[in-house]
């Protein structure tokens, strides 16, 4: 770690995310080895250890859908701290070129129905937005490279347009927060989605 301080999340866990409602909260991410911290999170104060490697994992109380929140984790330096955070619903949308298809089409192989129409409509802060990059492992990972984004016309015009049509009604059907994650891979073989075990 660059400072001695530090206290680094996941980037599952950024600014934007949702946290999912009703159930305990799981927080994790790194820090100093040994260090011991304190997370603050709406009405709630939780304290960790972090491990000789410098891990550490807390668990929240569960929280009703609401926010937006600001996360706040705490050592001896500096505090680090994600913003406008919602508790909501979250899914993970998964599969091949079906599910991959964005909202913008395939260019020059497959348009979407009215595809202009939705992409420009697309604005919805109660709705936020994961992609997994198209990166292969032969072994699990401790972090992706991208961090939740806001809903908007630019963010979603390449994200899964199932994943998008489905979180856009389930957020007006439930009037809760969404969050999507698009872990999507057109022509890609079964067996590379499950465990070696």
């Amino acid at each position: 770690l660059s400072s001695a301080a530090e206290v680094r999340f996941p980037k599952l866990l950024s600014d934007h995310a949702v946290l999912q409602r009703d159930r305990p909260i799981h927080l994790w991410g790194w820090s100093t080895p040994n260090a011991h911290l304190t997370a603050s999170f709406h009405a709630q104060k939780v304290r960790a250890d972090a491990d000789a490697l410098g891990k550490w994992s807390l668990y929240l109380a569960p929280e009703a859908a609401g926010g937006p929140y600001t996360l706040t984790v705490t050592g001896d330096g500096p505090e680090a701290q994600l913003s406008d955070l919602l508790v909501g619903d979250v899914y993970i949308a998964s599969g091949q070129s079906n599910m991959e298809f964005p909202l913008a089409g395939f260019p020059g192989n497959a348009t979407l129905k009215d595809q202009d129409k939705e992409i420009a409509a697309a604005n919805h802060p109660n709705l936020r937005l994961l992609v997994v990059d198209h990166k292969s492992s032969d072994f699990p990972v401790s972090d992706i490279t991208r961090t939740w984004t806001l809903c908007t016309p630019d963010t979603a015009k390449w994200f899964s347009a199932v994943a998008y049509f489905f979180a856009r009604a389930i957020s007006e059907h439930e009037n809760v927060p969404v969050g999507i994650v698009d872990s999507t891979w057109g022509g890609t073989p079964a067996d590379s989605w499950v465990s070696m075990n």
